[in-house]
């Protein structure tokens, strides 16, 4: 949280600098705008306010290896949420601080937190790609079931889950699932059943 709370303080410096040095103003290009020393104060509102952002936006809930689609929409959500905050805050303040700067910054807090994540990702992935992270499970069930928990399962080996050993509850005999546990060292066992009436 504080991460995200300073990576989107750096973002408000950097939209600052892009719309002060970079992009001039097409309307007016006289105009000049406010130095930084005006926009500062806006890091005590940021620093916190974005996590909790983030957090009422369900960011932190997210699993480790998130699907893209998924952090993006939050991502873009809160940003969003942030940004029209600012500048709603600004009216009843009567702030005439440049508005395209709060509308820069939420392009530029976007895109370093994203930044975050592809990083986060990658050393996740890292991590459970080495044989120490990675969990073992026995899967059970009727063959119909072992066929869909085995397809889940490799669809998603960035998950960490590796199925070691099958057990069809069509043939097996409950002890062999005990000589299985103990032969794969198994961290759990996903059981795949009908329901029937």
């Amino acid at each position: 949280m504080v991460l995200d709370g300073a990576l989107c303080c750096l973002a408000l410096w950097i939209a600052h600098f892009t719309r002060s040095q970079l992009i001039q103003d097409a309307f007016d290009p006289m105009r000049i705008i406010e130095p930084f020393s005006e926009f500062i104060w806006l890091w005590f509102l940021v620093f916190p306010g974005a996590p909790l952002v983030l957090d009422s936006q369900g960011f932190y809930d997210l699993r480790p290896l998130p699907r893209w689609r998924d952090a993006m929409w939050i991502l873009l959500r809160s940003c969003a949420l942030l940004t029209v905050g600012f500048i709603l805050a600004m009216f009843p303040l009567k702030l005439s601080l440049a508005r395209s700067v709060m509308v820069l910054f939420g392009a530029a807090s976007f895109a370093l937190l994203l930044l975050r994540v592809w990083i986060m990702r990658r050393m996740a992935r890292r991590r459970l790609n080495r044989p120490e992270w990675r969990q073992s499970f026995i899967l059970v069930g009727d063959a119909a079931g072992l066929k869909r928990s085995r397809e889940a399962l490799l669809a998603a080996r960035d998950e960490g889950i590796d199925p070691v050993a099958e057990l069809s509850l069509d043939e097996a005999q409950p002890e062999v699932l005990e000589r299985l546990l103990h032969l794969h060292s198994a961290n759990g066992v996903i059981i795949h059943s009908r329901h029937t009436n």
